[in-house]
């Protein structure tokens, strides 16, 4: 069962994070924008987060 206290940010995000960056940063910036992600979900609503207001 998975534990209901991840955040994960929209698929698609993520996806087209992997489409424009090198390869060489995408996992540091998908560490980067998936903590500023959950800081917006914990203060804000999910569609909020899910659009970067």
């Amino acid at each position: 069962m998975k534990p209901k206290n991840r955040i994960h940010p929209p698929k698609w995000a993520d996806a087209s994070l992997s489409w424009f960056c090198a390869d060489e940063v995408v996992e540091t910036l998908r560490g980067d924008l998936y903590e500023l992600y959950q800081m917006r979900r914990e203060s804000s609503s999910k569609f909020s987060a899910d659009i970067g207001l």
